[in-house]
């Protein structure tokens, strides 16, 4: 079990992107050195819970072992605890925040 550092640095960098965005944005915020540090205190948080949080529930109550974790596994755990709905779902899910991503580095990008 070594960490992979170039597979998981690769996706730190891709899931954090947007965060040197933030500067492109300052002058149209009203207040920014209020505004900006509240609000990518509470991104970190939430974007913490939705990457913990799911993945907690997913090794609490499946019997998973850890060569069990290959690309997709986590629709799989959806569908061992909820059906198959919530493995749709998941997959929905995972193709909206790709999109959402995608959306806000071109929006990010087009506004420098």
């Amino acid at each position: 079990g070594a960490i992979l550092w170039r597979p998981l640095l690769n996706s730190l960098f891709w899931n954090l992107n947007s965060y040197d965005s933030t500067a492109s944005y300052a002058a149209e915020v009203r207040d920014p050195g209020y505004v900006l540090p509240r609000s990518l205190m509470w991104g970190m948080v939430f974007m913490t819970l939705g990457y913990i949080l799911p993945i907690l529930v997913a090794i609490g109550a499946t019997d998973s072992r850890p060569e069990d974790w290959v690309d997709g596994y986590l629709t799989t755990a959806a569908e061992e605890i909820g059906g198959e709905w919530l493995g749709a779902w998941v997959v929905f899910a995972a193709g909206v925040s790709n999109i959402a991503l995608f959306e806000a580095e071109l929006s990010a990008d087009a506004f420098q």
